[in-house]
């Protein structure tokens, strides 16, 4: 059997839901966990089981999903400035890994002329 990023997410959603339902978590520590699970689990799918041309997008929000968990444990300023840090630190890896080049754009190839029809000469 292959592990898959699915997998690992719908556990990662049931533990801590089984949690709140026995009452072990309230709801706001609960939904952090799911966060948490989330991103870690995020992290280690990118680094273990993904392609090597998405690894640095599964790495980088799998970061990012584990730096906002931090809302119900920091005061939510130091939570954005720490998501805000963790989503240019994964712009900066992608730039840095050259993984950029796979960023849609708004313009694909060279100018068309408008209406789709060559210009005439």
């Amino acid at each position: 059997m292959k592990a898959t990023w699915g997998v690992g997410a719908a556990l990662s959603i049931l533990i801590p839901v089984a949690l709140s339902l026995f009452q072990v978590l309230d709801p706001v520590h609960s939904f952090s966990l799911i966060l948490l699970l989330l991103g870690l689990w995020t992290l280690v799918a990118g680094l273990v089981i993904m392609n090597a041309e998405d690894r640095n997008y599964y790495v980088g929000w799998g970061i990012v999903l584990a730096v906002i968990s931090l809302f119900a444990y920091l005061p939510l300023s130091y939570t954005f400035g720490l998501i805000v840090v963790a989503v240019i630190v994964v712009i900066l890896i992608n730039v840095y890994t050259g993984q950029t080049g796979k960023v849609a754009s708004a313009t694909p190839g060279p100018p068309q002329p408008a209406g789709g029809s060559p210009a005439p000469n």
